[in-house]
C-alpha cells in the first residue's frame, strides 16, 4: 500500500513471474500494487481459454480491473507463435480493453524453449540456445501501436548477446521451459524496474 499510483498486475504466470521488479519499484515510487493474478490464465479475454476455470476467473478480473480506480495496468502484451513472437489480434483486443479504465505497460513476453533448459543443463549438454530461435528478430512490438500502452522489453536481460543459458552468474534463469525463477528476477529486478520506470513515466506524461 502505498499513497501514489495505484497500479494492477494482471495476467497469469508470465505476468507472477515479474512480481517482484514490479514490488521494488511499487517500495521505490509509494504505489499501491494489486496483483490480479491466476497461474494458468494469460492475459486473454473471457471464454477464450482452454481451462474452464480460467473462463469463470477472467470476467471477474477484468470486472476488477475496471472497478479498481486503477492508474496503470502491467500485462504481458505478446504470445508464442509458429514464427516467433506475436501481437496477436487476441493481445490487441486484451489490450484495448484494459486501456479503457488506465494506461498499461505492456510486457513483451520470454522465450518458449522446446525443452527445460534445467533438464538440458542436468544431462550436461550444451544448452547455449539462440534467443532468435525462439522469439522474432524483428521486434512485433515496434511495428504497432496502441493508444495509451507502453512496451517494455527485458529479454537482453534474460539473454545476453542474444544467448540463453541456463545459468548466469551462479544463478539458475529458468526454472522451466518458459518461466524464470525468482532467484534471477531478484538479480535483475534493479534493471528491470529502471527499465520500466522510464516506459512508464513516458507514458503517464
Amino acid at each position: 500500500d502505498g499513497d501514489n499510483l495505484r497500479v494492477a498486475l494482471f495476467g497469469g504466470s508470465h505476468s507472477e513471474q515479474w512480481f517482484e521488479a514490479a514490488h521494488q519499484l511499487a517500495k521505490q515510487r509509494g504505489w499501491t500494487l494489486v496483483p490480479i493474478l491466476k497461474q494458468g490464465c494469460a492475459s486473454q479475454m473471457p471464454g477464450e481459454s482452454r481451462d474452464d476455470f480460467c473462463n469463470e476467473w477472467l470476467p471477474e478480473a477484468y470486472e476488477s480491473i475496471a472497478d479498481g480506480a486503477f492508474d496503470l495496468i502491467i500485462a504481458v502484451g505478446t504470445r508464442s507463435v509458429a514464427t516467433g513472437d506475436a501481437v496477436t489480434d487476441s493481445k490487441r483486443e486484451v489490450l484495448k480493453t484494459l486501456t479503457k479504465p488506465a494506461p498499461v505497460l505492456a510486457i513483451r513476453d520470454l522465450p518458449w524453449f522446446e525443452e527445460n533448459p534445467i533438464d538440458c543443463y542436468a544431462a550436461g549438454n550444451d544448452c547455449a540456445w539462440p534467443l532468435f530461435d525462439f522469439i522474432s528478430e524483428v521486434d512485433p512490438t515496434k511495428t504497432i501501436t496502441i493508444d495509451d500502452v507502453a512496451w517494455v522489453d527485458m529479454n537482453d536481460l534474460v539473454c545476453p548477446e542474444g544467448i540463453c543459458q541456463p545459468v548466469i552468474g551462479k544463478r539458475f534463469v529458468f526454472r522451466d521451459s518458459n518461466h524464470l525463477t525468482k532467484s534471477y528476477v531478484d538479480s535483475i529486478a534493479d534493471a528491470v524496474a529502471s527499465r520500466w520506470a522510464v516506459a512508464i513515466d513516458d507514458l503517464l506524461r
